[in-house]
């Protein structure tokens, strides 16, 4: 796992939400924005699946583009949350 104190920066720069996951998709770590996209708080992710926190269509994109990672690699996306992003 990355050191969570270095990704704190990323997190909170544009009001992200920024988790890091193994290699099946279950949340490891999470920290930033929920607000405005979940009712859970970063804490509370912690062990589920990140496929759940998008949309059906989304999340089947997601779930296809971080399999592919190699550990260690990084998956960066931008959308409109009332699109793609479950609540």
């Amino acid at each position: 796992m990355v050191d969570p104190v270095r990704l704190l920066g990323f997190a909170f720069a544009n009001a992200d939400l920024l988790f890091e996951t193994d290699r099946e998709g279950k949340i490891l770590f999470a920290t930033g924005a929920t607000k405005g996209i979940s009712t859970q708080t970063p804490d509370s992710l912690r062990g589920q699946m990140a496929g759940r926190l998008f949309a059906p269509n989304a999340a089947k994109k997601f779930t296809s583009l971080s399999r592919s990672l190699n550990p260690g690699g990084r998956l960066v996306t931008a959308h409109s949350p009332s699109s793609s992003i479950r609540s």
